[in-house]
């Protein structure tokens, strides 16, 4: 039986004490000069050379007037962005209401949505269902009738009879 040496048999040949039991394989060569991107949750491969300098600053907040500013300019918080998409969720219905804008509630408006929430005392025969809510509706559109050509004789009101709002109408028909 031989008995095998446990140092090298040649004096000038090393044992590698750089290579690992283990190793990390991140899924790219590091060896490389690779930046990692780390917008939108995942990690992006950018090779050094593959983009211009001018692409690569693009998204810098140290521009030729930085020096000018009075802040450093940043990217929004979570919060921040959270706040302002709460906002704009207040200032319309959204898309299913065709994005129904939250009507300008002027003395007028209120005047003539109150008469509509008590249609019902106008015309006692007249049936209409209970409101839901005793306060007024935050998101209303006021418009005018504009009749057709068609009506010129036989459904139109003459200009004596037309009215700046609802409340000015029925005090005009009593």
């Amino acid at each position: 039986p031989e008995i095998l040496p446990l140092e090298p048999s040649n004096p000038v040949e090393k044992v590698k004490t750089d290579d690992l039991a283990s190793k990390l394989d991140p899924g790219f060569d590091v060896e490389k000069s690779v930046y990692i991107n780390l917008e939108g949750g995942g990690v992006n491969k950018i090779e050094k050379n593959s983009k211009s300098e001018h692409e690569l600053l693009k998204r810098s907040v140290v521009t030729a007037d930085f020096e000018k500013l009075h802040s450093i300019p940043c990217e929004k918080s979570r919060n921040q962005a959270k706040k302002e998409r709460r906002i704009q969720k207040n200032l319309s219905l959204g898309s299913k209401w065709f994005d129904l804008p939250a009507g300008q509630a002027t003395e007028d408006a209120k005047r003539d949505l109150k008469v509509l929430k008590m249609r019902g005392a106008l015309d006692p025969k007249r049936f209409y269902k209970k409101e839901d809510s005793n306060r007024l509706p935050k998101f209303f559109q006021l418009g005018q009738v504009i009749e057709g050509a068609g009506e010129f004789y036989s459904g139109r009101l003459t200009r004596r009879e037309q009215k700046q709002s609802i409340v000015e109408e029925l005090l005009a028909d009593e």
